[in-house]
């Protein structure tokens, strides 16, 4: 199953605080039986420095939940 709206990222907009609740929140998407999620973060204003810092975050998620 796929979760196509998530705010799994950890400090990105109204999503998980820390890195420790975002991987709560992956343990329990797995267990629901969740096998691949997409984030979504809500970008106010996507200018070049947000959205890489929003890649930059997805890319040290991704590290994490490996």
């Amino acid at each position: 199953m796929i979760d196509t709206h998530s705010h799994l990222l950890p400090g990105v907009d109204h999503g998980c605080p820390d890195v420790a609740t975002s991987l709560l929140m992956a343990g329990e998407a797995a267990a629901s039986g969740i096998d691949m999620v997409v984030c979504t973060p809500h970008l106010h204003e996507p200018c070049d420095e947000v959205v890489a810092e929003v890649r930059q975050r997805a890319a040290e998620m991704r590290l994490e939940l490996e």
